[in-house]
């Protein structure tokens, strides 16, 4: 054969074996979101057997909801391919972040309205309050008035008195999202009570050393007493005073008086402030009276409670029966407002009687539907072992302090260590702002938090 001949077909051969053009494959990889965020990139090509990130960006008050497509991995904000051998799509899904109900929903009536009020919720930039005259109210429901707001309370106004009102509020974002209803509150719509004609009436007696003295102190005509109380004439600090009986007083057949008993155990003669807290008395009110019989030195502690659930407590007290003019060897150690299911609807007070003898009591409540800004406000403080303390406990600016009181928190009806010593209605400023004071011993050897109370009103 010729040689250049066999030269020829080895190079045809030789050029056969390496058809193969060695190009790398690729793979287009797209990703597609809804509403509610962005994913980055929009596509991309990559190499077979190779990974590749997108970046998922969420709007303001949206979340990622899932992530998926070409076998990946999603951390944070960044899904991870798996190893491409084709085409593929990512599929990105938002929704609203998750908003919580508003709690606490409330509404308080007066005339022709009702303000409500709730919690704030969350990431919440307004709220929604439906409506209706009949329960279970849904705001979806067309049959339903609705109104919005970006505040957390809001007061409707031209209802129709002696309508029972239902509402539910529920909090938003923007467009973008709805929370589930809060609780539902029902409000019958009727004027508030108002509380007129309040003042406090001061009477000034002799209190001996060794002494004891009760007056009744009467409220002027047409005006029902609320409470009383004492304080000597000058003095704020421990005045070796006890109190012995504070209860409404019978004037004909009104309680328009209130009665204080106070012993001087100094050697020192006072003048003593006997104090009576009057105004008109509200439509409804009633003054609640139990009797309960003691044994010779023992301590008790007496509940008198309203009998209408609708009914407010706003003052309250204990008389000895047949002691006019004589001390009773008995004494007032607390006597403050009491809660029931969260309202303060009854009236507690501890007593020793420190007598030989067994001695018969009375114990009252004072109570009323609810006036006007109503309300039992309270502190505490820490009172050292046989220290004596002198708290006031304010009310709101503006408005009134019809009672007050004095409790040992926690202590239940076997504690007989305090000692009251002085009650009344206090004032600072120019008057503005009213208020309660109580001076007690802790005759204890050991430190006690006590609470003080003030009941107030709107005037």
């Amino acid at each position: 054969m010729d040689k250049c001949l066999i030269i020829a077909i080895s190079a045809v051969f030789i050029a056969g074996c390496g058809s193969d053009s060695g190009e790398t494959r690729t793979h287009s990889i797209t990703a597609n979101a809804n509403e509610g965020g962005t994913v980055s990139p929009e596509s991309i090509e990559i190499e077979e057997g190779q990974t590749t990130d997108f970046t998922i960006t969420a709007d303001t008050y949206y979340q990622i909801a899932s992530v998926s497509g070409c076998d990946g991995n999603l951390d944070q904000n960044t899904y991870t391919t798996g190893s491409i051998t084709e085409a593929c799509e990512v599929l990105v899904s938002f929704e609203p972040v998750n908003l919580a109900a508003p709690e606490n929903l409330t509404g308080e009536a007066d005339d022709g309205q009702i303000s409500f009020a709730w919690d704030e919720a969350g990431d919440a930039t307004g709220y929604i309050l439906a409506y209706n005259t009949d329960p279970d109210v849904d705001p979806s429901n067309p049959g339903s008035y609705w109104v919005e707001t970006a505040a957390t309370e809001y007061t409707l106004e031209g209802l129709d008195n002696g309508t029972t009102y239902y509402a539910v509020v529920t909090a938003v974002i923007e467009d973008v999202t709805e929370s589930e209803t809060s609780n539902e509150v029902s409000v019958l719509v009727e004027p508030q009570l108002q509380l007129t004609g309040y003042v406090r009436v001061e009477e000034r007696v002799d209190l001996d050393a060794g002494g004891y003295v009760v007056r009744a102190v009467e409220c002027p005509a047409g005006l029902q007493a609320f409470s009383g109380g004492v304080r000597l004439d000058g003095e704020s600090g421990q005045t070796d005073t006890r109190i012995q009986r504070s209860n409404p007083g019978i004037v004909g057949s009104e309680t328009s008086a209130w009665a204080t008993g106070v012993s001087n155990e100094s050697n020192n003669d006072y003048e003593a402030l006997l104090y009576a807290v009057c105004a008109e008395a509200p439509e409804g009110l009633e003054v609640i009276t139990d009797e309960l019989t003691m044994t010779a030195g023992s301590f008790t502690r007496a509940i008198t409670a309203c009998s209408d659930p609708d009914h407010v407590v706003y003052g309250g007290g204990f008389r000895i029966h047949g002691f006019v003019l004589d001390q009773p060897d008995v004494q007032l150690q607390y006597s403050r407002p009491s809660m029931f299911s969260g309202v303060p609807s009854q009236w507690a007070v501890g007593i020793a009687n420190k007598s030989a003898e067994s001695r018969t009591f009375d114990t009252y409540s004072v109570c009323a539907p609810p006036t006007r800004g109503y309300t039992a406000t309270e502190s505490t403080q820490l009172v050292g072992p046989g220290s004596f303390a002198r708290m006031m406990t304010w009310c709101e600016t503006g408005q009134i302090a019809l009672s007050g009181g004095v409790l040992v928190p926690g202590a239940g009806s076997s504690e007989t260590f305090t000692e009251t010593q002085y009650e009344y209605r206090s004032s600072r400023g120019l008057v503005t702002e009213y208020g309660w004071t109580n001076g007690f011993l802790n005759d204890s050897a050991e430190s006690h938090n006590l609470t003080t109370y003030a009941i107030c009103s709107d005037p």
